[in-house]
């Protein structure tokens, strides 16, 4: 009873306020306690929250733990990119991205996006080994050399690791040979 009465409560001040940044914080709160209720109407309210306030951290967590664990794929790539989009750290988000472009190719046949959170998993962190096999496998079955060489020389360019420089380097090579 305390949990409904709660949520109406949320529900209500979410309804109530004008400011978007607050309204994303009470919409927020009613997911969370949507959330506790096992109700599915919480990955709408999270999503509603992202929707006035893009880079909640809350919200953004509270979508992941939904995908995760109702195995959803379009919340899963979803949630991936949302928390790729407010890290901090461009290694986490890129691993974050490629989660994200792993699903779409694998369990949402949407190649066109998969490739976008590859390329955008590059300019963060071109030092990401399954970013480029991943990429290098979308655009060979694409049939797409031009943009492939593209993207690697792009990556090749940008890469920290000495290493990674090299492999990318040969990667092009092999393309054009």
């Amino acid at each position: 009873a305390d949990r409904r009465l709660l949520t109406q409560v949320d529900a209500r001040l979410a309804a109530a306020s004008e400011d978007p940044t607050a309204t994303a914080a009470h919409q927020t709160r009613l997911a969370e306690s949507l959330e506790a209720q096992n109700d599915p109407s919480a990955l709408a309210a999270y999503r509603a929250a992202l929707a006035l306030d893009p880079e909640s951290l809350g919200a953004t967590r509270g979508l992941s733990r939904i995908a995760e664990r109702t195995g959803d794929p379009v919340a899963l790539a979803e949630a991936a990119r949302r928390e790729a989009a407010v890290s901090r750290n461009g290694e986490v988000a890129a691993r974050l991205l490629v989660r994200s472009a792993r699903v779409r190719l694998e369990r949402l046949a949407d190649a066109a996006g998969a490739l976008e959170d590859l390329e955008r998993a590059l300019e963060l962190h071109p030092d990401n080994v399954e970013a480029v096999e991943r990429m290098v496998a979308a655009l060979t079955k694409a049939n797409d050399p031009t943009r492939l060489v593209d993207q690697l020389s792009r990556a090749a360019t940008s890469a920290q690791m000495p290493e990674r420089q090299a492999a990318l380097w040969m990667e092009v090579a092999r393309i054009y040979s």
